[in-house]
C-alpha cells in the first residue's frame, strides 16, 4: 500500500468516524438537551479558539481547542462539549478558514476523536480510585493523563499524514515539538484558571477573569507569531549568506525556492527580470503543477502594471476579478510583487495557486521576507 492511498483511508475514516461517535456520545449521555446556555458559551468559545489560529510551518498550525475540550468537559459534561468542538471545527474551517468541506470533516473528526478518547481515559482512572464526584487530590491522577492523552492524541492524529507523506523535514519536527509543547502548556494553565474560577468563585468573577484571559491569550498568540517568524527570518538570513557567496543566479533561485517552499505553497512559481523596458522569465520554479501554462495576456498585463506602480497585486479569486478574464482554471489565487532595488523596479516575482484563497493580506509579509 503507498503513502498515498494510506493517507487517503486514514481521511475517510475520520470523516466517517468523527460524526458516528459523536452522535453515540449524545445518544448515550442526553444532558446536552438541558445546557443551551452551557452550549452557546462552548461554541462561542470553540469559534474563537479556533479561527485564532497561529501558522507554524506550511502544512501545521497551532490552536487553543483543547481549552474548550478539556475545560467544557470536565465542567459541562462530555456530550456538551463534544457537541460544540465538533460545531465550531467545522465551520470556522469551512466558513472562516475557507477550507473544503473534506479538509474541515477530517478536522472535526479529528477533534471529536482526541477529546472522547482523552475524556474516556480520564472516566476511567476516576472510576478506578473512587474517587467522589468533584476535584479532589484523588481525581489528579486522572488530571495529568486526561491532558497528556489528549496532547498525544491530537497531535498524533494531526501530523500522521505529515510524517507518512514525508512533508517534514527535521528541523521542522524540533521547531513544531518545541512550540507545540509550549502551547499546550499554555492550553494546560488557562483550563486549570476556567475549572478553578468557575468552581470556587461566584459568577460575577468570571467576567473579570475572562477578560483577564483573552488579553493574556491574545498577547500570547501575538508573542507567538512573533517568535516564529523570528526563527524563519533567521532562516532567510542563514539562505541569504549562502546565496551572495560565489553561486550562480540559477542556483541561488532554486535555493530560495526550496526554503521558500517550506513556508508557502503554490502551482507556479515565476521570477520576471525588467530591463530597457521589457519583461523576461528569469526564472521558473521547479516546484509546481505539473502541466504549467504560459501566463495569460491579461496576467501580463497585471505584470506591467505592478513594474510601473511598485505595488503588489493579490487576487484571492480569480474567476471574480475583472481585472484576469483568460486566466487557465488551473490558476484560482494569484499574487504579484514588485522587486525592488532602492526605488528601481528589477523584477516580479509571481505565485499562482490551483485553490481559491490560498493566500491573504497576512502572506504578503512572508512573500516580502
Amino acid at each position: 500500500m503507498t503513502a498515498q492511498r494510506l493517507v487517503v483511508l486514514y481521511s475517510r475514516a475520520l470523516v466517517y468516524a468523527g460524526p458516528a461517535l459523536l452522535v453515540a456520545v449524545l445518544l448515550a449521555d442526553r444532558r446536552w438537551t438541558g445546557q443551551v446556555p452551557e452550549l452557546v458559551a462552548l461554541l462561542a468559545g470553540g469559534i474563537a479558539l479556533r479561527g485564532l489560529q497561529i501558522p507554524l510551518s506550511k502544512y501545521s498550525y497551532l490552536t487553543q481547542t483543547g481549552l474548550v475540550a478539556m475545560a467544557g468537559s470536565l465542567l459541562v459534561g462530555l456530550p456538551a462539549t463534544a457537541l460544540a468542538v465538533g460545531v465550531s471545527t467545522f465551520a470556522v474551517d469551512w466558513l472562516w478558514l475557507r477550507k473544503a468541506p473534506q479538509a474541515a470533516a477530517v478536522n472535526l473528526g479529528r477533534e471529536l476523536i482526541a477529546a472522547v478518547a482523552a475524556y474516556g481515559v480520564y472516566a476511567g482512572l476516576v472510576h478506578a480510585s473512587s474517587a467522589p464526584p468533584g476535584l479532589h487530590v484523588e481525581t489528579l491522577p486522572g488530571l495529568f493523563f486526561y491532558g497528556l492523552c489528549y496532547f498525544v492524541c491530537t497531535r498524533l492524529l494531526f501530523y500522521f499524514a505529515l510524517i507518512i507523506r514525508g512533508k517534514l523535514e527535521q528541523s521542522e519536527r524540533l521547531l513544531i515539538l518545541r512550540y507545540e509543547c509550549i502551547s499546550f502548556g499554555a492550553t494546560i494553565i488557562a483550563a486549570a484558571c476556567v475549572v478553578g474560577t468557575v468552581v470556587y468563585w461566584p459568577p460575577v468573577a468570571w467576567l473579570f477573569v475572562g477578560a483577564v484571559l483573552g488579553a493574556i491569550g491574545l498577547l500570547f498568540k501575538k508573542t507567538m507569531e512573533e517568535a516564529i517568524a523570528a526563527e524563519e527570518l533567521n532562516k532567510v538570513h542563514a539562505m541569504e549568506a549562502v546565496i551572495t557567496s560565489n553561486v550562480s543566479l540559477h542556483d541561488s533561485f532554486a535555493r530560495i525556492e526550496r526554503l521558500a517552499h517550506r513556508l508557502m505553497d503554490w502551482g507556479d512559481f515565476r521570477i520576471y527580470r525588467h530591463h530597457e523596458g521589457q519583461l523576461a522569465l528569469a526564472y521558473r520554479g521547479e516546484i509546481g503543477r505539473a502541466e504549467r501554462e504560459e501566463p495569460s495576456p491579461d496576467v501580463a498585463e497585471l505584470r506591467r502594471q505592478v513594474v510601473t506602480s511598485g505595488e503588489s497585486v493579490l487576487i484571492d479569486d480569480v474567476t471574480r476579478d475583472r481585472r484576469v478574464t483568460d486566466a487557465s482554471l488551473n490558476v484560482q489565487s494569484l499574487v504579484i510583487m514588485p522587486l525592488k532595488f532602492g526605488d528601481q523596479v528589477i523584477g516580479t516575482f509571481e505565485l499562482d495557486h490551483h485553490k481559491r484563497k490560498s493566500y491573504r493580506p497576512k502572506d504578503l509579509v512572508t512573500i516580502t521576507t
